[in-house]
């Protein structure tokens, strides 16, 4: 419907219109975590939805913003981007040591998940770790799909009184608007996250085939229908 519809300026450049769709995921899931000044807050995947999730949450007033990723390319654009104060390898090392040990043993006001849980060579499922890296009453909100069920055990919930949050897509049309608007003020950065543009006759071999076998190499691939 029309009434759906977010109107943009017409100098946007259409780089910038093509991230609406997951500025507007991102925006919902920092806005699920109600993130408040001086908070800490770590992101699980740099992808692009946790490299906008990162820069949003930055906006929202947190203090520091921590991040994991297994893969190199993703580290460097979230070094280029610069919101991030640093980025963890889990398969380097232990994320939920280093955590605890830069919090006093607390652990971050919020961790926001978004990988899917998924289990990846030696790591374990990054929903549990997660919201074991959320303090007591802090909040967890879950982005990532998952493909596979996740066991766990909800002690690290009750015990703790830990939030968990599920995040789906964006609650309003003002909350969309208020992501597009943020992104065409220039608040949000996507120009790193772009890894490539192709044709669209090209799209297939180049852009999904590419994205589905060696999604670690890329970040956004966009189509170009000029």
């Amino acid at each position: 419907k029309a009434a759906n519809c977010v109107a943009l300026p017409p100098d946007v450049p259409l780089e910038y219109v093509a991230f609406g769709e997951p500025c507007g995921v991102s925006y919902h899931a920092v806005n699920q975590a109600q993130i408040k000044p001086g908070s800490n807050v770590i992101v699980l995947g740099a992808g692009p939805i946790g490299q906008l999730v990162a820069q949003y949450a930055r906006l929202a007033g947190a203090e520091k913003v921590l991040m994991t990723e297994i893969a190199n390319d993703r580290i460097e654009i979230a070094k280029k981007v610069g919101v991030v104060d640093k980025v963890l390898n889990p398969l380097d090392v232990n994320v939920l040591e280093v955590i605890m040990s830069e919090t006093d043993g607390l652990g971050v006001d919020c961790a926001i998940e978004c990988c899917g849980g998924h289990k990846t060579g030696m790591l374990s499922d990054t929903a549990t770790l997660a919201i074991e890296l959320t303090r007591a009453e802090g909040t967890t909100v879950l982005v990532g799909g998952f493909a596979e069920a996740t066991e766990f055990n909800f002690n690290n919930i009750v015990m703790m009184e830990r939030n968990v949050l599920g995040s789906w897509i964006w609650h309003t049309h003002e909350e969309y608007s208020q992501a597009s608007q943020m992104l065409v003020e220039g608040k949000i950065n996507i120009l790193p996250l772009i890894s490539k543009k192709v044709r669209i006759e090209n799209a297939i071999q180049e852009g999904i085939l590419a994205l589905q076998f060696h999604k670690d190499e890329y970040v956004k691939i966009l189509i170009d229908f000029t």
